[in-house]
């Protein structure tokens, strides 16, 4: 109903009413409807909630020990 939201109807609710009957906030209305007019009906789906920069991140040496006891323990079959 959001993304098909005519104002123009001569019937249509207001942005007002249509948020109250979908129990929703005007910003959240019109996230999705900025949202659906760049990505149509993919608005809608849910969005990953993963941080686009992560505050924990290794570096290559920690990465490369991590790797070579992942190894060890695969060859004596503990992994």
């Amino acid at each position: 109903m959001i993304i098909s939201y005519d104002p123009t109807q001569p019937d249509a609710p207001t942005i007002s009413e249509s948020c109250k009957t979908q129990k929703i906030s005007r910003s959240i209305f019109y996230r999705f409807r900025s949202r659906a007019a760049t990505e149509s009906a993919a608005a809608l789906h849910p969005r990953s909630r993963a941080p686009h920069h992560p505050a924990r991140r290794y570096g290559p040496e920690v990465i490369n020990q991590l790797v070579r006891i992942r190894k060890q323990l695969k060859k004596d079959g503990w992994d």
